[in-house]
């Protein structure tokens, strides 16, 4: 999912000179910071895609790793595992409706869960 922080954050950046200053839209700043902003919504678009994206049970191999298996249409909670897993919950006949994502970065949501406890901290502190 695309975090709302860092888009926040581009607004307020396009909100800065050349967009909302000084400087033409047209100069070498402006395309400069252009450039910036583009790349960065294409890096938070591909995080996304990465994430939501299913992905058919052929494509799956062991470097890939724990994953979220999901049996389409989606009906019931996904199954985080490998087809390798002694407790692997499906069948040969599965494999057609069998498709799986990526987990999400757990080492990220701790620092943005991290980000969020001490900025509420400091806050009840002022």
């Amino acid at each position: 999912m695309i975090d709302a922080e860092k888009l926040r954050a581009l607004v307020v950046y396009l909100g800065d000179p050349p967009f909302g200053g000084n400087h033409y839209v047209g100069s070498d700043y402006a395309i400069a910071r252009m450039k910036e902003a583009s790349a960065s919504i294409l890096t938070l678009v591909e995080e996304r895609d990465r994430l939501t994206t299913p992905r058919p049970f052929e494509q799956w191999y062991e470097d890939h790793g724990n994953v979220l298996w999901h049996l389409m249409p989606i009906c019931e909670p996904p199954f985080c595992g490998t087809p390798l897993d002694s407790n692997w919950p499906y069948f040969e006949g599965d494999e057609e409706r069998l498709w799986w994502t990526q987990i999400p970065d757990a080492g990220a949501i701790d620092q943005r869960w991290n980000a969020l406890t001490s900025a509420s901290t400091n806050r009840e502190a002022e």
